[in-house]
């Protein structure tokens, strides 16, 4: 509920008590889809999320603008004074009119969210996002109200037959939301899965009348914040919910607070379901290998009776030694188990054929030693696999995953999980964080660019490189995250090897993408230099990954 219609309203509410007369600031980015505007002598900022599911904004009493990867935007905005604070009636539209007549819009609906200056004809100046397109362009709202006087719910109910009363609803009252429309069914004592023409005049009545009790709540917020488990860990309600009620709930005093408490807890919970799928996705490709390598030992028992005929061989040929003619190359020898056919070398002795079936047998029996000791270490690895995915999976957020990672350091490691900040450490290259979660790992040099390649990229990797200009080898790593690497993560690698190439000024960089094992060093050729085999070409602008996590000094 954190872009609902009556929560932008609530914080329009608040800002308008607390931003007229003051002057915007910076304004910067940071963060992917996520705008801060800065105000002259006043503390607070404020975060405009424009990111899917986070279509809000909020005060912040203590951000700390980045050293790095911020870049400042709309330097128009800067000094004008915020005359008020409103929400535009049509939809989910902040906007901050200056007293020049220019307006800084935050339009807060997905999939287009944006932030705006507008100039007093209401001309675009310039956008947070798809700037190029938009500046001079005429701003465009919505018509009409976003909260208007629903038809009859008695007439909406029977013109919904055949839809479930809780959708029904919604399309009633969009500006409700979920989360209040399952609040209103619970209060009037209603099913949301009954067929939207089932109520009769009483039910219908007891909604009406809940709907008015809702609105006139929600005039006076008082905002909570129900917590869980899962994807819907955190709820945000302006109104205690008590479909909810039993659940941990936070009260808050303000709505930016509730905000922003709900985004960064939703955040965390996010960041724990990524790792805790990415441990078991490992753990569990780590169980399935050795089972299936034991599977395959067990099955395989020519080791045992390869020894057992070997030894046997050379007993028969050292018994009968004197019987057999030199340069035989098969004999036929007597044996309580049946007559035993023993093919032979003929260009040696007989006492040389039986020491080399001697020497068979020994080889034989140490692999079947070995084989043994094997099918108890892929036992071991299977078994601690198995139940630390049991263990991971009885985790419900962060801090129990790690505090189970500590206490599981040595099992952990054993199973290749060791700690993944420590491994980047060791990693003597530039290493991002693209989409899905995925590693990206960019060359410094030219003998550096051969390190990646050759030694640490494996062959079902992505590597990049501008094409035809010299820059940096970049590798997308496949088996860094779950599942295949997204179309944007592929994008955020070309980026990266545009960024580090001798095209970086320019507007947009031929990037050579192709799988690492069709990448090939020829013999004499200089360091950093490479054939490449199988290649397709992605245009991209140099760039680095807003959210990089870079570990090695570039």
């Amino acid at each position: 509920m954190v872009g609902n219609y009556y929560t932008l309203l609530a914080v329009a509410g608040s800002l308008s008590e607390l931003l007229p007369g003051k002057a915007l600031g910076v304004v910067f980015s940071q963060d992917r889809d996520e705008l801060v505007v800065g105000f002259e002598g006043f503390g607070p900022v404020l975060v405009v999320c424009c990111r899917a599911g986070e279509t809000t904004c909020f005060l912040h009493p203590r951000f700390a603008r980045a050293r790095r990867n911020s870049v400042e935007l709309m330097p128009e905005a800067r000094g004008r004074i915020i005359d008020r604070v409103w929400l535009e009636a049509s939809d989910r539209v902040l906007a901050l009119s200056c007293r020049d007549g220019s307006r800084l819009m935050f339009q807060l609906y997905s999939p287009h969210a944006n932030a705006l200056l507008v100039d007093r004809d209401g001309n675009i100046l310039d956008a947070f996002k798809r700037a190029s397109k938009l500046r001079g362009t005429p701003l465009e709202l919505r018509s009409g109200s976003a909260v208007v006087e629903p038809v009859a719910l008695r007439d909406h109910l029977a013109a919904s037959a055949g839809s479930a009363l809780l959708h029904a609803l919604k399309r009633w009252m969009p500006e409700l939301g979920p989360i209040l429309t399952q609040e209103l069914l619970d209060r009037a004592g209603l099913e949301g899965t009954i067929p939207a023409e089932e109520p009769d005049r009483t039910q219908i009545a007891r909604l009406e009348h809940e709907v008015e009790n809702l609105r006139e709540e929600i005039q006076e917020p008082h905002p909570h914040v129900y917590l869980g488990a899962g994807n819907d860990a955190v709820r945000l309600s302006l109104v205690s919910l008590g479909h909810l009620k039993g659940k941990e709930t936070r009260h808050f005093e303000e709505i930016h607070e509730a905000i922003r408490f709900t985004l960064y807890r939703r955040r965390a919970a996010k960041a724990f379901l990524l790792r805790q799928r990415e441990l078991l996705h490992h753990l569990r490709q780590v169980a399935d290998r050795a089972t299936r390598s034991l599977q395959r030992m067990r099955a395989d028992q020519k080791r045992t009776r390869r020894e057992e005929g070997y030894s046997l061989f050379g007993e028969l040929l050292l018994t009968h030694l004197h019987e057999i003619p030199e340069g035989a190359d098969l004999v036929t020898l007597p044996h309580s188990g049946g007559p035993q056919r023993i093919p032979l070398d003929p260009s040696i002795s007989v006492a040389r054929n039986a020491q080399r079936y001697f020497e068979k047998a020994r080889v034989a029996r140490h692999g079947a030693e070995a084989a043994v000791r094997r099918a108890a270490s892929l036992e071991r690895r299977a078994g601690l696999a198995t139940a630390m995915i049991e263990e991971v999976e009885t985790c419900r957020d962060r801090d129990q995953l790690e505090e189970l990672m500590r206490a599981r350091r040595t099992a952990a490691d054993a199973l290749g999980l060791g700690s993944r900040e420590a491994d980047r450490a060791d990693v003597p290259f530039r290493v991002f964080t693209v989409e899905g979660g995925f590693e990206v790992w960019a060359g410094k040099n030219s003998a550096n660019n051969d390190l990646l390649t050759l030694r640490y990229a494996r062959p079902k990797d992505l590597w990049f490189h501008a094409r035809g200009s010299g820059g940096s080898h970049v590798i997308l790593r496949t088996g860094s995250a779950p599942g295949e690497p997204p179309k944007r993560a592929k994008e955020q690698a070309a980026a990266i090897a545009a960024y580090y190439s001798k095209m970086r000024r320019a507007s947009l960089v031929p990037v050579t993408v192709t799988e690492k094992k069709y990448v090939h060093k020829v013999r004499g050729a200089p360091a950093g230099t490479v054939h490449v085999e199988r290649e397709s070409v992605l245009f991209a602008a140099p760039a680095l990954p807003v959210q990089s996590h870079t570990t090695s000094t570039e």
